[in-house]
């Protein structure tokens, strides 16, 4: 630079001044132009600066606005948070009350108030459960009862038989007072051998008449025979006496074999052993409540036959599992059990098929033998034979006794206003109070009533259980 000064100087004023305008001038374009770049750069600079103090701001402000956000959320959320433990506490704090209160009321601790209260809920449940098995039931009964009604009726009208009335004594009158010392013997020696040889009771008093006692019919028949043919023969003593009782024996036996084959063919009952035959002729001897064990016998093999016919099944099957239903009773007076269990172990014995030996043994629900359809049709028939009007016979005190005991019952259940025990104690109608007595309720009171008698009371048959709810309102207009 000095010696560009230094040729300056040696030039020209004219040229020398020139050149330097020329230089100052250059300088002064670039100087404008190096002044304008910087201020360019300079202006980037500060827009990025800008742009980024922008960007902060921007961030900024959207950081406040969720921590904004965030904070009112948190205020709701406290605020519900305050207002639940609030709730809470006064739920709590009211069921101390309440608890407190109930017990003061009812004088119970919590623990026996929450048990009533549980016992409450279960009450309910119950009587949803209920009323739910009610509508199960009558949509059952709906289709079935009908047909079932049906049937028994016809069956019921076509083969009602005629019922005998049994005695527990039997009477013998004498034309000769002087045959009751023969009778008696010497000591009473006859009459112990008679009753020894009979199994009955002599009773014989200033009449002109001898009573044979004894709860046996068979037996009493026996020895109602026996006396006639002494009496009749006039030896009376020791050794006649048994001889007399065995040769009447034998008669029975005879004829009760023709009974059976008698009554087998009014059943429509083929093909029975002879043994069958003797044991069910036996039964004419036998009575069940005074119904004659034979004729019912008879009765029930018709009925189940027509029963049996209507459903398509075999009748002549049907016939004879209910003719030989209660061939048992004649072993079980001798053996003991179960009647319906002997009958079907005989049969087995004289060669009966399985199919009539199990529903024989089952008739009763006694074992847990599975009779099928025709040991159910036997158990319904045997009903209804048993529970028919005028099928058996009773005396007017058991009678009384009977009913005045199945009303008892009725009424002994709360909310239980009257009870009428109707069509000789066979139907029972209890009339309930409706405030106390809910429908569910009274669902459940009938099953309890029915279930009662069935412990308490001694009866054939069916007895059936009417309950009636009904609600009244009377208002009087003026």
């Amino acid at each position: 630079m000095p010696c560009v000064f230094a040729n300056l100087f040696s030039m020209s004023d004219g040229v020398a001044i020139s050149i330097i305008a020329g230089l100052l001038g250059v300088g002064f374009v670039l100087g404008f132009l190096i002044c304008g770049m910087t201020a360019r750069i300079r202006a980037r600079g500060i827009e990025k600066i800008l742009l980024q103090k922008k960007a902060d701001l921007e961030n900024e402000i959207k950081s406040r606005r969720d921590r904004a956000e965030i904070d009112a959320r948190m205020a709701v959320l406290e605020a519900e948070e305050k207002f639940a433990r609030y709730t809470a506490e006064r739920k709590a704090e009211l069921q101390m009350k309440e608890e407190a209160r109930l017990s003061e009321l009812a004088k119970m601790t919590f623990s026996e108030a929450r048990k009533e209260i549980s016992q409450k809920l279960e009450e309910e449940m119950k009587a949803d459960a209920q009323g739910m098995a009610m509508r199960i039931q009558e949509e059952a009964k709906e289709d079935a009862f009908t047909v079932a009604r049906k049937i028994i009726a016809e069956a019921i009208q076509r083969c009602a038989v005629d019922q005998v009335s049994e005695l527990s004594t039997a009477r013998i009158f004498l034309d000769n007072k002087k045959l009751k010392g023969r009778i008696v013997g010497k000591d009473g020696r006859n009459a112990k051998a008679f009753e020894l040889a009979t199994g009955t009771t002599l009773i014989l008093d200033d009449e002109e008449e001898i009573v044979i006692s004894s709860f046996d019919p068979l037996r009493r028949e026996i020895a109602k025979r026996a006396m006639e043919a002494l009496i009749a023969d006039g030896r009376i003593h020791a050794d006649s006496i048994e001889k007399t009782v065995e040769r009447v024996k034998k008669i029975i036996d005879e004829e009760s074999r023709a009974e059976g084959a008698k009554a087998a063919a009014e059943a429509g009952v083929m093909g029975l052993h002879s043994e069958i035959l003797k044991l069910m002729g036996l039964l004419k001897y036998r009575s069940s409540f005074s119904q004659n064990a034979l004729r019912h016998s008879v009765e029930v093999a018709l009925i189940e036959g027509v029963m049996a016919s209507e459903l398509g099944l075999d009748e002549a099957v049907a016939r004879k599992i209910g003719f030989l239903h209660d061939i048992g009773k004649v072993i079980f007076s001798s053996q003991g059990g179960s009647h319906a269990e002997l009958g079907a172990d005989a049969l087995r014995h004289f060669g009966e098929s399985e199919e009539v030996c199990r529903a024989v043994e089952s008739h009763h629900a006694e074992t847990n033998a599975d009779g099928g359809i025709y040991g159910i049709l036997c158990a319904a028939a045997d009903s209804i034979s048993a529970s028919r009007p005028g099928a058996r016979l009773e005396n007017a005190s058991e009678y009384v006794e009977r009913v005045k005991g199945i009303e008892k019952i009725a009424m002994g259940y709360k909310g239980v206003k009257n009870a009428f025990a109707v069509q000789s104690g066979r139907d029972l109608r209890v009339i309930v109070d409706s405030n106390i007595v809910s429908d569910a309720q009274a669902s459940e009171m009938a099953r309890e009533i029915a279930r009662e008698i069935s412990k308490q009371i001694k009866f054939s048959g069916v007895i059936k259980v009417t309950l009636l709810r009904e609600m009244r309102c009377i208002e009087y207009a003026k």
